[in-house]
């Protein structure tokens, strides 16, 4: 359960990285930051706000694991008690993913 409820037409979000089963033979640190000159990345949602459009409702409200795609530098991040959370808009999203891979 989340204690933060995202407002304003805001959904609450998870980066993620989209792994097609390949592995790398070096291990990094989970805070570890890549240096990426893409433009878009994906995201896992968690949470939207109530007074986001009627499409997002049907994604906030769905069981299965919804990843996003979006602009990486419309990504808020939010921290709170030392507690950050990951925020965008709405109107930021430009896909939602039917990924054949594992998200991590």
């Amino acid at each position: 359960m989340n204690i933060f409820v995202p407002l304003n037409k805001h959904l609450l979000i998870e980066k993620v990285n989209l792994n097609s089963q390949k592995k790398t033979l070096i291990e990094l640190p989970d805070d570890y930051l890549h240096n990426s000159h893409e433009r878009y990345t994906t995201v896992r949602l968690i949470s939207g706000a109530l007074d986001c459009d009627s499409i997002y409702e049907k994604f906030c409200n769905s069981a299965d694991e919804i990843i996003l795609a979006v602009d990486r530098s419309m990504i808020e991040e939010v921290i709170i008690s030392n507690i950050k959370y990951s925020l965008i808009h709405q109107n930021n999203i430009v896909g939602v993913m039917e990924i054949p891979y594992e998200a991590e």
